[in-house]
Parts: C-alpha cells; sequence; structure tokens
C-alpha cells in the first residue's frame, strides 16, 4: 500500500500565526544518522537539519535553540 510523503508541519492555529513564507520540510528531504540507544537502533535528524529546522523560526525558543546548536556543533550561519 503506498503512503502519502509525510510533511512536518505546524498546526493550523501556529500555522495561522507564523509568516507566510514558513517552510514545511518533507520527511523524505531529512538528513538522518542512525544512533543505539542501548539494543536499538534509531534514525534521528543531523545537528545541520535541526539547525536549518528551528533557525527561521518565529519562537525566540527556537532562535535559543538554533544559536546553541551552532555553537556546539560549530554549523555555518545561513
Amino acid at each position: 500500500m503506498a503512503r502519502a510523503p509525510a510533511t512536518l508541519r505546524c498546526s493550523p492555529a501556529r500555522e495561522a500565526r507564523s509568516p507566510p513564507a514558513a517552510e514545511a520540510f518533507a520527511f523524505a528531504d531529512l538528513e538522518v544518522e542512525r544512533v543505539r540507544i542501548g539494543e536499538l537502533e534509531v534514525a534521528v535528524v543531523t545537528p545541520r537539519t535541526l539547525y536549518a529546522m528551528k533557525r527561521d523560526t518565529v519562537r525566540p525558543r527556537d532562535a535559543d535553540d538554533a544559536a546553541r546548536l551552532r555553537r556546539a556543533f560549530r554549523l555555518e550561519e545561513g
């Protein structure tokens, strides 16, 4: 059975408050890496992907998270 591509989007209420240029991230476009946690192997987005998802949002918390990710992982701005 074919599945529709999943897209990360905010809720309709939050979307109404977001700037019109806000982007959605499709799961297929996310850069992921495998991480072992005990006996489990899980896929997580890379720090660079998480930074890209947080850097241009309107929430102050996301801006703070983006700045911390940039410093911690020595990511380029932009």
